[in-house]
């Protein structure tokens, strides 16, 4: 899965890339992608991984489940 999302990915950005490039400088296109990249990477290496979920999974789900809940205007909201 991990493979594939990353070639679909690289051909995404090889796209947008490239028509980026046609309207604005390649090495502006370049260096803005650079520090996209680098946001990117750092949110990966600062957003909770999976055992923060699983020890706060409880209230995780009841989070979600009132969230949906009351977002759909369902009776179920006050879990």
């Amino acid at each position: 899965m991990a493979l594939f999302v990353r070639y679909v990915g690289g051909a995404v950005g090889t796209v947008l890339g490239g028509n980026l490039a046609g309207r604005w400088d390649r090495v502006t296109v370049v260096r803005r992608s650079y520090l996209v990249s680098v946001v990117a990477v750092a949110g990966i290496v600062y957003v909770p991984g999976p055992a923060f979920y699983t020890r706060y999974r409880s209230a995780v789900v009841k989070l979600l489940r009132k969230c949906s809940a009351s977002s759909a205007g369902l009776p179920g909201a006050a879990v």
